[in-house]
């Protein structure tokens, strides 16, 4: 089974092979070997539980401690092979209440004085207030229950070269370490962090420790450049020379001596101070002093003398220099080695800057920039500031500027232009070069012989490494003609007036071929505006936007924009006046070199008359309304005629949609199709078609025939209506006879002398039908003679047999129905159903209102 500790866990082994004699003889000593050398002896005669207590109290100092199932199993395989009388003691944890104060607990396998004592630190960190001499009898108390091995006396640490570290009775581990910490940093030993860790650990491992040692480290802000930090057992002048020498890599400079004792003075306020801060120098005769500022290497500050010896006319070679940095380095340490090599400053993509110690920095980078102007790169004003700045940069290796960098600008005012201005690093060319086109930007022109008086006076004032190119260039465009573009002219400006006369002189050149032309001059030219090849755009109120694609002449787009109108149904909103108005407002922005053609079309048609289509116009419209017109006339025309009509003025003039001459069928349910060929009369058609519907059984109202009408009137024109008016005819005695349109004039007649003759009008039938049918006829169409009978009804009875119903001339039906039914018994129900067959066979209606 395992034993534990606060550090390490210990197999206990048992060894059955001792313990076999103990099974044979009781009075022998029994031993547990426990792996690792500590062996547990129980002599003859003692308590197994006192030998548990004792083994476990003796090794606590080393640090070994035990849980209590350790302990009970050490006891169980002591006492397993011996009786029960053997091993009547038992492990038992103690208590004693201490009243206000708390009970002390002594767990089994602890030292009733390590119990004591952590009580003692306990209830001290509490606020009772308990002195070790009044604990000597609680200690007594437990002592005469279990074994006392360990006494309750103060511990004691020795550190070499520092001291011993006493903890007292009571004492909190942390409180006495710190106390002692302090003591030994005041008097200057050398302790630091590592040495009080060190003893807090091996103190701990003899008694409770409750709280960590605690030795925060002091601390000084220094506003916008950072903390100095001191730990416990550091120098303070130590870590500011840290410090400072952290802050002047970071690019905060070498800080003011006075600013170190500030902060030097505050720190040794928090912890002691033994080592003072001192700046280090030298008196070099017959130069100056040489001083070393705290956080300097003293490399820097032998190399910066040295430099600023020279520039001031000393000669102070390696060798002198050599011996100042030998003696500063047995007054301050030295951790870099003296490096008297010139400062060099690389920039990218242009090369090396090098400055040799004693050279003043300005000047030799003025003769490397004029190396570099000279190789055809350009450094201005700012990047040579810049690079000035970095070589004068307070950091090692670099040293201080006296002598500034002159990049001020040359100028010269061209009368009447602007300001010729040459900057720092830039080549007199390219500035004449770009004052000229700036100038021919803003209009103004300047010919070779101006640009070249600039820049005599440019090459005066600043030495010129390049020529101006003021060598005037054409453009061959293949197939057209070529652009002359001089030096110092707009090209922009020499392509538009080259396009406007390729166009006059008929060629076309649209925006992209344009475009290609523009980017062809401007490779040879600077170019400061482009070439606009935007389609130009005129809004007309209530029709919609002109364009005129560039390169297109002006009278073509207008005349193709009109014709796009009247596509779109516009024909007529534009004509030869508004055409022209059009032009002139597109010519006053893009030039005009041909006019619009606005004459009309015409066609003269022999023996009818002459077509013409004004501009503008849509010729579908024009000619279509010819047609009718001659229609109208009386004229006669087939399909034919007029498609050759139409072909004749779509000959001469855009035609946008195809003439209608197809037959016109209307659709009419149930009855037929009316076919109206072109040049028919549609009204004519109509009627031809109704009385074929009628003589093949059909019957047309006035509505019906007005309907029919309505919708071959909208799809053709029509000029006649159909007459769909009643048919009136009024008889001396008798009345008014109206036939509706549509209706059979031989029945009308009959239910008009029956109605007459029912309201008690004296008529003789036959004479009076013969006179009215024949004023009738004469006006409508009679298909059928004049029946004057009776009506007849057949009629099935209930007994099955079928009687007669007749209704003569002249009597109402109601009447002879009722006559009927009274003859034969007949009911209300059965009256009405032979009533709504008879009425199904004439006309029933007219008779109460006659």
């Amino acid at each position: 089974f395992l034993m534990g500790s606060s550090s390490r866990w210990l197999r206990v082994a048992v060894a059955w092979a001792l313990l076999a004699p103990a099974r044979a003889a009781l009075s022998t000593t029994q031993t547990l070997e426990i792996e690792g050398g500590y062996p547990l002896v129980c002599d003859r005669g003692k308590e197994p539980a006192d030998c548990i207590e004792t083994y476990a109290q003796k090794l606590r100092p080393s640090g070994i401690t035990f849980e209590r199932e350790q302990l009970d199993a050490m006891f169980e395989a002591i006492c397993l092979p011996l009786s029960s009388d053997s091993c009547a003691k038992q492990l038992t944890e103690l208590e004693l209440p201490l009243g206000g104060v708390g009970t002390i607990v002594v767990k089994a396998g602890e030292a009733p004085a390590s119990a004591v004592d952590d009580f003692l630190v306990t209830a001290r960190a509490a606020g009772h207030k308990l002195d070790v001499e009044g604990v000597g009898g609680v200690l007594q108390h437990f002592c005469s229950q279990k074994p006392c091995v360990l006494p309750l006396k103060p511990l004691r640490h020795e550190v070499e070269g520092v001291g011993a570290v006493t903890v007292a009775v009571g004492q909190e581990v942390a409180d006495a370490v710190e106390a002692w910490a302090l003591a030994a940093r005041v008097q200057g030993l050398p302790l630091g962090l590592d040495g009080v860790a060190e003893a807090a650990r091996a103190l701990c491992i003899q008694k409770k420790c409750n709280r960590g040692v605690a030795l925060p480290p002091a601390q000084v802000d220094l506003e916008g450049v950072g903390t100095v930090t001191v730990p416990f057992g550091r120098e303070p002048s130590e870590l500011i020379e840290v410090f400072a020498a952290q802050a002047y890599t970071a690019g905060h400079g070498l800080l003011p001596f006075e600013t170190h004792q500030a902060v030097m003075a505050n720190l040794c306020a928090q912890m002691p101070c033994h080592v003072p801060l001192t700046e280090k120098t030298l008196e070099i005769e017959g130069v100056g002093e040489i001083r070393v500022a705290v956080g300097q290497e003293v490399a820097d500050a032998v190399r910066t003398f040295v430099d600023n010896a020279r520039r001031a006319g000393h000669a102070v070679g390696t060798e002198g220099a050599t011996a100042i940095m030998e003696r500063l380095c047995s007054l301050k340490k030295c951790n870099v080695p003296l490096d008297l090599g010139p400062d060099t400053l690389k920039i990218e993509n242009i090369g090396t800057v090098v400055v040799g110690l004693g050279e003043e920095p300005s000047v030799k980078l003025l003769d490397w920039l004029e190396r570099v102007r000279e190789a055809g790169q350009f450094v201005g004003a700012d990047a040579a500031t810049k690079i000035l700045q970095n070589l004068c940069h307070p950091s090692p290796g670099r040293k201080v500027c006296r002598v500034p960098l002159n990049v001020a600008t040359w100028k010269l005012n061209v009368t009447g232009v602007g300001m010729l201005t040459v900057p720092f690093g830039a080549e007199p060319a390219d500035s004449v070069l770009g004052f000229v086109e700036s100038a021919v930007a803003a209009g103004h022109v300047i010919d070779v012989e101006g640009a070249s008086m600039m820049m005599e006076q440019a090459c005066q004032a600043k030495k010129c490494y390049k020529q101006l190119d003021a060598v005037d260039r054409k453009l061959e465009v293949e197939g057209v003609g070529t652009i002359p573009l001089p030096f110092g002219h707009d090209p922009t400006t020499r392509v538009t007036n080259f396009l406007h006369q390729a166009r006059q002189a008929g060629h076309r050149i649209d925006a992209t071929a344009a475009t290609q032309i523009m980017q062809g001059a401007c490779g040879m030219r600077k170019c400061h505006r482009p070439l606009d090849v935007a389609d130009f755009q005129l809004k007309v109120k209530d029709i919609g936007t002109l364009a005129v694609r560039f390169g297109d002449e002006p009278a073509a787009a207008v005349m193709r924009w009109v014709g796009e109108v009247v596509k779109a149904g516009g024909g007529g909103m534009i004509d030869a006046d508004g055409a022209q108005q059009l032009l002139e407002n597109v010519c006053k922005s893009v030039p005009c070199f041909a006019p619009l053609d606005v004459r009309e079309t015409t066609l003269n048609i022999s023996g009818i008359g002459t077509c013409i289509v004004p501009y503008g116009a849509d010729p579908l419209v024009m000619v279509t309304r010819f047609l009718d017109q001659v229609i109208d006339a009386g004229h006669v025309l087939d399909s034919s005629m007029a498609a050759q009509i139409y072909e004749g003025i779509c000959a001469q003039t855009p035609c946008y949609r195809p003439i209608d001459l197809q037959p016109y069928d209307l659709q009419v349910q149930g009855i037929g199709t009316i076919r109206v060929p072109f040049g028919t009369e549609p009204a004519n058609s109509v009627e031809n078609f109704i009385v074929q519907a009628k003589e093949a059984g059909h019957q047309f109202n006035a509505e019906q025939v007005q309907n029919i009408m309505d919708a071959m009137c909208g799809a053709k024109r029509c000029r006649r209506q159909i007459d769909t008016r009643p048919y009136n005819l009024t008889i001396e005695d008798v009345g008014n006879l109206t036939i509706p349109y549509g209706a059979d004039p031989t029945t009308e007649v009959r239910n008009f002398l029956a109605r007459r003759i029912a309201s008690g009008v004296a008529v003789e039938p036959s004479l009076a039908g013969t006179t009215i049918m024949g004023a009738v006829c004469a006006s409508l169409t009679c298909t059928r003679p004049l029946d004057l009978s009776p009506v007849s009804q057949p009629v099935k009875l209930a007994t099955g047999q079928v009687r007669t119903l007749y209704v003569p001339l002249g009597t109402k039906p109601r009447d002879a129905l009722f006559q009927f039914g009274n003859v034969h018994r007949l009911s209300m129900a059965i009256l009405q159903d032979i009533f709504n067959s008879l009425c199904s066979v004439m006309d029933c209606t007219g008779y109460d209102e006659e």
